[in-house]
């Protein structure tokens, strides 16, 4: 399910001229696929604008792993 509030921020990030980039923190073991891919493609139109680079935590799997796939760089561990 889309969360329309959290997209409207992310689209307020993407036009603002006070942030320079973005860093996602991902920690999570998913949601609905319908969500992963909104986040995923906001991330994607913020990335035309500014660099966004996603931290992967303990858990990062299923919608969590489709949305931080969005950002430009992902810093995860290596396990």
């Amino acid at each position: 399910q889309e969360n329309r509030p959290q997209l409207a921020m992310l689209k307020k990030i993407a036009e603002s001229k006070n942030v320079a980039a973005v860093i996602i923190d991902v920690n999570s073991p998913g949601g609905t696929t319908t969500g992963g891919e909104a986040l995923f493609e906001s991330f994607r139109r913020i990335a035309e604008k500014k660099p966004i680079v996603a931290r992967f935590g303990t858990v990062a799997a299923s919608a969590g792993y489709i949305a931080g796939l969005g950002a430009d760089h992902i810093v995860a561990r290596g396990n």
